[in-house]
C-alpha cells in the first residue's frame, strides 16, 4: 500500500507534498522580492523608502512594528506599520502585482512615493 499523508478525505501522497512544497517556496521568495522592491522605491523625501521611515522610527515616540507582506490578487500587499505615541497608527500601503507594477495603496505610501 502506497505512503499517504493525512486522515481527511484527501489524502496527499509524497508527489503531491513535493508540489505543494516548491509552490510554497516560489511564494516566499516572490514575497521577499515584493518587500524588497518597496523598501527601494524612491522616496519623496529623498533616499529610499525603507531609509525614510527607518529614519522616522529612530524617533522615540515612534514604536516599529515593522514591514508585513501578505498574498493579495495574484500580487502581494506590502505594509509597514507604525505607532506614534503608543496609540495612532501610521500605516504605509503598497500593492505589488503579478505583472511587477507597484501601487501606493494609502494617501501616507501616495506622499511618501516619487
Amino acid at each position: 500500500m502506497p505512503f499517504t499523508f493525512g486522515q481527511g478525505r484527501q489524502k496527499m501522497k509524497p508527489d503531491n507534498l513535493s508540489f505543494i512544497s516548491l509552490a510554497m517556496e516560489k511564494m516566499d521568495k516572490d514575497r521577499v522580492e515584493a518587500e524588497s522592491r518597496v523598501k527601494e522605491l524612491p522616496c519623496s523625501q529623498g533616499g529610499t523608502v525603507q531609509e525614510y521611515l527607518d529614519k522616522q522610527v529612530s524617533n522615540p515616540s515612534v514604536e516599529d512594528h515593522g514591514w508585513s507582506t501578505t498574498p493579495f490578487e495574484g500580487g502581494f500587499e506590502v505594509e509597514r506599520l507604525m505607532l506614534l505615541l503608543g496609540t495612532k497608527e501610521l500605516k504605509y500601503r503598497w500593492r505589488v502585482t503579478s505583472g511587477g507594477e507597484i501601487l501606493a495603496v494609502n494617501g501616507k505610501a501616495v506622499s511618501l512615493t516619487k
